[in-house]
């Protein structure tokens, strides 16, 4: 059910979607803060919808579509929520504890079946390994994809 958002008391705008709701903010108010963290810059609403943008044509381009799962294997933080964020926009995102090991994440894994992988890019991790080892079709920047 879509939420209503009160933008004037005489007008209603109804928004189904929180990639929807994200860019009513971007238009609205693109220099608003949308996330914050400590010791980080903060990231506007227009940066982020940018993002969700940018995210959303690489996706599609390398062949992710909206029914398929990508798991994303980050700590917890604003990298996080951002990649949380920009892969449900556009994809099933599945994020997965980065403190599970390679049993875990073999099953994980196997029953998840994901298209891709999003993790930190140059740090070698039990997800990286187990994706590695489950024959990707190619890897780079943080991404590793299944046929």
């Amino acid at each position: 059910m879509p939420a209503e958002i009160l933008i004037d008391p005489r007008r209603a705008m109804s928004i189904s979607s929180i990639p929807g709701l994200l860019e009513h903010h971007a238009k609205r108010n693109p220099d608003a803060l949308a996330i914050l963290a400590p010791g980080r810059a903060p990231l506007t609403y227009g940066r982020l919808n940018q993002h969700l943008d940018q995210v959303g044509r690489t996706l599609r381009a390398i062949g992710i579509g909206r029914r398929d799962r990508v798991a994303v294997v980050l700590p917890n933080g604003p990298e996080m929520a951002v990649a949380f964020l920009t892969i449900a926009a556009c994809a099933v995102c599945v994020p997965i504890n980065p403190a599970y090991g390679t049993e875990e994440l073999d099953r994980y894994f196997a029953d998840l079946r994901p298209r891709a992988l999003i993790t930190q890019a140059g740090i070698d991790s039990p997800a990286r390994r187990v994706a590695l080892r489950t024959a990707p079709v190619s890897s780079g920047q943080g991404i590793l994809l299944w046929s």
